[in-house]
């Protein structure tokens, strides 16, 4: 996928990938009812707490904490605008991809 490609490219490739991936979970997460949303959430905290188990990982604990930050309704709306700016970064990393 990446073998003709500078570092900085390649880097650069993963940074849209990324915030491609954090606001699709967002978008799915908040579509949920509330009471599946803190189920999930509190799941993902406890495995990225178990996260030194071979199947479970790390990467849970911020994705189980962003979910329940969708839960609350005073973080709800930080969490909203962090995606709109998300959005805009991506839309402005989308076209300098296009120069590479």
């Amino acid at each position: 996928m990446f073998l003709n490609r500078s570092r900085r490219q390649t880097w650069h490739l993963i940074k849209i990938r990324s915030k491609e991936l954090t606001i699709k979970y967002v978008k799915k997460l908040s579509a949920l009812p509330w009471i599946f949303r803190i189920v999930l959430a509190v799941l993902l905290c406890l495995g990225g707490v178990l996260g030194f188990l071979p199947i479970l990982g790390f990467w849970m604990l911020p994705l189980g904490l962003l979910g329940i930050g969708l839960c609350l309704p005073f973080t709800d709306q930080m969490i909203a605008d962090w995606v709109r700016r998300l959005e805009a970064e991506l839309t402005v990393d989308q076209k300098s991809r296009r120069l590479y």
